[in-house]
């Protein structure tokens, strides 16, 4: 598990009184009265009879109001709305602050209805805030720039942010305690700590913001749940493009995450989110990561390309990725590390060092239907996991092997695979027991199925043709079981037995290999019954061994029959019959 110590950001529920948000001389607009200021000149033009009276730092706005030029720099607050159902429309002034004080630039708290928009707001601790239930206002083309917090919401729910900009502040966008069912789209936040924050909130839509250059997250949801995020986008962050804490039931459709530290990641027992359609790429860490019981999500036609891991599952289980493609990661397309009870079907990992792998005890895991290609390592590497299930896979062209099993990764189960054109092995197991192999084939690859120092497994119906090497090969591997096999046209031998002992060979069948077709080396106590070696070029079946079995070997045959094998039927003959 990557170690991930973030700061927390400073969360309070703002409570701000109405006099300490007004400054002593501020002076309230009559509420009747639409004040329209122009400037023509020194004169002041109004739309009704002429109100004397000033726009300035602390003033309460209580009707529609265009401001006609700046205001600032406030020692105190900027602007009070104390209407509601008003607009305020800021023509593209700047309402500035000193920067000290928890001072508020533009205040709605508890007002309903209102819009604000064109306004630049810059140096308060507040640069919008919506507090104490302000709903169904509406904040549109604003900016705010180095506030402490640019658009602070706090138990403020139903409204809607479009346009906005937050940029060099400590949060960007902060959506705090219950501030549920808002709209933010079309924002941007940039070079400001972090850029959407939503804590304790739910029911949220965050649609088409974008959040670069923050120093931490992009967007960040912390204990916040049935959030919709859509067509967002977090590139350059210092932290996480998209980070889930303790956050669960969320939605995460169409966003992109790039050269960020990680594209999405969820964290402390973020469970039962859906992510969909989303992509990660050139993050410096993983594209998806999920991790400390982050349990139960869906991910699907994901995209993560060029990270360091394309998914990354850290001690995190019962989660299911489906149709997900990873390209060109640095270290794995898929991982799973002590994780347990994931589903991955119909995904795709090529180019990257493995393609899928699971390490450190992750077990119960299935894998079904996946491609993996051209990685430089191997397309399914399974390390210290057992009791986990790969059923219709393929792997093709890998340079390593296409399957492999090590370390003790025991009781699992190999069905229906296929294994094509590997520098190495089509299935390689390497120091684990007790698996079950049916129905998989393993064709042109340097050798098919390989067993090392791997005992008590059960081979059955699998298919070696055409490898440049051995079909089946178990070497220092006893007790195994091999059923109704076939190898066909490998270069050496079909199958092949070299210090291992007590196996059973059924039924097996080995045609057309360039040397012998059964060749049991320093091996002894096997049974073989009713094999079928033909055409192979030089022995249908050779047994080195010498004891009280067969034919002065140490091991027993059968019914077995060799045909029309280019040195003889066995040696030592009448192994099998006919001999020839």
């Amino acid at each position: 598990m990557v170690d991930r110590a973030r700061p927390k950001p400073y969360i309070t529920r703002v409570g701000i009184k109405r006099s300490v948000l007004r400054d002593r001389h501020s002076t309230k607009i009559p509420l009747a009265v639409l004040l329209l200021f122009t400037v023509l000149g020194s004169t002041l033009a109004f739309s009704a009879a002429p109100v004397f009276a000033s726009v300035g730092c602390g003033s309460v706005i209580t009707a529609n109001t265009k401001l006609s030029a700046s205001i600032g720099p406030c020692p105190g607050n900027g602007l009070v709305i104390g209407a509601s159902n008003i607009v305020l429309n800021c023509a593209g002034n700047t309402i500035s602050g000193t920067g000290t004080s928890a001072h508020v630039g533009i205040n709605l708290t508890g007002m309903t209805k209102v819009t604000i928009k064109n306004c630049n707001v810059t140096g308060f601790y507040y640069g919008f805030l919506l507090s104490s239930s302000s709903s169904k206002n509406t904040l549109t083309k604003n900016k705010a720039n180095s506030n402490s917090y640019g658009f602070y919401l706090s138990s403020s729910s139903g409204n809607t942010l479009t346009g906005n900009t937050a940029n060099s502040d400590g949060h960007g966008f902060l959506l705090n305690s219950t501030s549920d069912s808002n709209k933010l789209s079309g924002n941007t936040a940039n070079s400001s700590s972090y850029g959407f924050y939503l804590h304790a909130s739910s029911g949220n839509t965050l649609a088409k913001n974008k959040a670069y250059s923050n120093k931490q997250d992009g967007f960040y949801l912390d204990s916040s749940s049935s959030n919709k995020l859509s067509g967002n986008t977090a590139t350059g962050n210092t932290a996480s493009g998209f980070y889930l804490s303790s956050s669960s039931s969320n939605k995460l459709t169409k966003n992109s995450a790039k050269s960020n530290n990680y594209g999405f990641f969820l964290d402390n027992s973020s469970s039962s989110n859906k992510l969909s359609g989303n992509k990660a790429n050139k993050n410096t860490n993983n594209g998806f990561y999920l991790s400390a019981s982050s349990d139960e999500n869906t991910l699907a036609k994901s995209t993560a390309s060029k990270n360091y891991y394309g998914f990354y599952l850290d001690s995190s289980s019962s989660n299911k990725l489906s149709g997900n493609t990873a390209t060109g990661n640095t270290a794995s397309g898929f991982y799973l590390s002590s994780s347990s009870n994931n589903t991955l079907t119909k995904s795709t990992a090529t180019e990257n060092h493995y393609g899928f792998w699971l390490d450190d005890s992750s077990t119960n895991s299935t894998l079904a239907g996946n491609t993996a290609n051209n990685n430089t390592n191997s397309g399914f590497y399974l390390s210290s996991s057992s009791n986990n299930t790969l059923t219709k896979n393929t792997a093709n062209k890998n340079t390593n092997n296409g399957f492999w099993l090590d370390d003790s990764s025991t009781n699992s189960t190999l069905a229906g695979n296929t294994a094509s054109k590997n520098t190495n092995n089509g299935f390689y197991i390497d120091d684990s027991n007790n698996n079950t192999l049916t129905g998989n084939t393993a064709n042109k690859d340097d050798l098919g199925f390989e067993f090392f120092s791997s005992s008590n497994s059960n081979l059955t119906k699998n298919t070696a043709d055409s490898n440049k090497q051995n079909g089946f090969y178990l070497y220092g591997s006893s007790n195994n079981t091999l059923t109704k096999n076939t190898a066909s046209k490998n270069t050496n031998n079909g199958f092949y037995l070299s210090s291992s002992s007590n196996s059973n060979l059924t039924k097996n069948t080995a045609d057309s290999n360039k040397q012998n077709g059964f060749y049991l080396s320093n091996s002894n106590s096997s049974t073989l019954t009713g094999n079928t070696a033909n055409k192979n070029t030089q022995y249908g079946f050779y047994d080195e061994s010498t004891g009280s079995g067969t034919k002065g070997t140490a091991n027993t045959y059968t019914s077995d029959i060799c045909k029309g094998n280019g040195g003889a039927g066995s040696s030592p003959s009448g192994l099998g019959t006919p001999q020839s």
